[in-house]
This record gives C-alpha cells, structure tokens and sequence, in this order.
C-alpha cells in the first residue's frame, strides 16, 4: 500500500533541489524519497510498526512487556507437555481398547454357551413330560402293588394253617369248647411243639354232622391249626 510512495533512487525535481522532509532533514540518493512531500507522517507511521511488529527482520527492537512474547518463550515447554498428555491418552486408549477387545470375546463365549443351554433345554422338555408320565403310572402301579401284597400276606397266611384230623376221640368229649380242648390234649397225645399262643380255627368241627349210631366208631375231629405272625414277617 505504501510502496508506491517511497523511492531509493533519489532524483531530483526540475529546478535540480532536493526534496526536504518538513523537519529540513535533505533526502539523500541512498536515502528513500517521498514522492509526495505532504505524506511524510505515513512513513514515520509505517516504520513505528515496522519497529514493534511482531513479525519484523532481525534487526527489529521488540517491546519487552508484551505477554505474547513471554508466551513464545515457555511455548516448547508446554507442547512437551500436551505431547506428553497425548500419548498418556493413547496409550490408555489402547487399553481400553484391549479391554474392550477382551469382553467381547468373553461376550461371545457367553451367547455360545447360552445358546446351547437353551438347545439343552428345548430337549430336556419332551424327556421330562414322559418323565412326568411314568412317575404318574408307577404311583398307580404302587398302588397296584400295595392291594397284591395285602393279598399274598393273607394267602401266605392262609397256607400255613395246617389241618388236623384226631380219631377215636369219644362223642362229646371236647365238651363245649372245643379250642380249648385240643389245645390241652395235643400237646399230650402228640411230640408237636406249638407255639404260643395256641391257637386253632374256629372252624374246628367233627368230619361228619351226621351221628350214624352207637355201633359205629366215634367221628374223627378236624382241627385247623393256625400260627398267627405279624404280616410283615412273611417276606
């Protein structure tokens, strides 16, 4: 902007003067030369800046109390430290990423595994139903079972008693207990060893109902001896 007023050549004007500042100070050839002589305070003014810009030649005079130089001065410094900071964050990145990496693949492991306690799942359902269905049928069948053991200790009960027959025992001579009877004549007449208690069926009765006469022999006794245990003895 200012280039077109200043000149290094120096030449003179028609009446062969040189061009004064208005301080009377002559401009030499080697000195720059307004060319416009009213114009004098713009040069004072450009070269104040040229003087105190920050990005002037090297053999500009810089102001000590700007703090933007002072700034410049600890500038290395602190971007050693952001340096510093950046690559602390990397590296925790980094981390994280590994991290990150790590659980996803835990992540993965736990969908297989819990895929496949789901497929383990989906055929436990079938076998437990028919689990379900034999625990029902062999409830009934121990029911079942409960009635056929009744029944063989009562059949088991029944083929133990054993049946007596005495003969030539005199008409009426049982008198009117006849359990009693043989429970006391037995174990005289015979080396049988009952236990006790002594017991024979009621049942007990003469062979024949019919009294056929007295020159006939007296009627035999049937007797059915019975020994009684308790049902869960019989195994």
């Amino acid at each position: 902007m200012y280039g077109a007023l200043i000149s290094t050549e120096g030449p003179r004007d028609n009446s062969g003067k040189d061009y004064c500042t208005p301080t009377g100070k002559a401009l030499t050839g080697a000195e720059p030369r307004l060319l416009n002589p009213e114009r004098t305070g713009l040069l004072e003014v450009l070269q104040h800046k040229r003087t105190t810009s920050p990005t002037a030649g090297p053999n500009t005079t810089l102001t000590p109390n700007r703090p933007s130089m002072m700034m410049d001065k600890d500038q290395p410094a602190t971007m050693g430290r952001i340096l510093q900071e950046i690559t602390a964050v990397s590296h925790r990145i980094e981390g994280m990423d590994a991290s990150i990496s790590s659980l996803t693949l835990e992540t993965k492991s736990m969908r297989s595994d819990i895929a496949s306690f789901q497929s383990r799942m989906t055929g436990l359902e079938p076998r437990v139903g028919t689990l379900e269905t034999h625990v029902t049928t062999i409830q009934d069948r121990d029911q079942d079972l409960s009635y056929l053991r009744s029944k063989l200790t009562d059949l088991e009960d029944r083929s133990r008693r054993d049946n007596i027959r005495l003969f030539e025992i005199l008409e009426n001579e049982e008198g009117p207990d006849v359990q009693a009877f043989l429970s006391s004549v037995l174990p005289k007449l015979t080396s049988l060893t009952f236990e006790p208690p002594v017991e024979f069926h009621e049942h007990t009765e003469w062979a024949r109902n019919a009294l056929m006469g007295p020159q006939y022999p007296a009627r035999s006794l049937l007797a059915c001896y019975v020994t009684p245990r308790p049902a869960n003895s019989f195994k």
